[in-house]
């Protein structure tokens, strides 16, 4: 494995173990999920390794942030696609470091607004995390669904689930 893909792979990996609380995730193989990994965020033609950046405990990834500078609501309209911090990790302000930092580093690039798309009902505080740094609601959205066949849901839904 190169050392690109290697990267890659540690970044995804460290993206499903920061996710596996999020509502509704299904965990997937690291082959299936490096291939999501790369055509959701290396394939995006607004990719900027610039502005990706990780937290690190005792040579651990334990947080993660990705951006962009530019965005479908504007050239200077900046976007966090991903903040994911470990569940241990959490509620110790690395989520608010990793976000101030990326608000500086996309300010410098030209950028004065910021958005992202949060689970408003997010088991892990996050809608709070970023009330807290004054992020506001400008859109909402329902999701629905209809059962067409029963069987086990696998998607999590609780954050005491094993």
């Amino acid at each position: 494995m190169g050392r690109a893909t290697s990267l890659c792979a540690g970044k995804h990996l460290g993206k499903e173990k920061a996710f596996e609380d999020h509502w509704g995730h299904i965990g997937t193989t690291d082959e299936e999920g490096l291939k999501e990994f790369e055509s959701e965020h290396l394939l995006d033609p607004n990719y900027d390794p610039d502005l990706w950046f990780a937290a690190e405990a005792d040579g651990e990834m334990v947080g993660m942030i990705f951006g962009s500078k530019s965005t479908p609501f504007g050239s200077d309209y900046g976007w966090v696609s991903i903040l994911g911090v470990k569940r241990e990790w959490r509620h110790k302000r690395i989520g608010k470091a990793l976000m101030l930092h990326f608000f500086q580093k996309i300010k410098e690039k030209g950028s004065t607004k910021v958005g992202l798309s949060v689970d408003s009902d997010s088991l892990t505080g996050a809608t709070q995390l970023y009330e807290s740094i004054g992020i506001r609601v400008i859109e909402q959205y329902v999701r629905m669904e209809k059962i067409l066949r029963e069987g086990i849901d696998l998607r999590v839904r609780d954050l005491d689930q094993p």
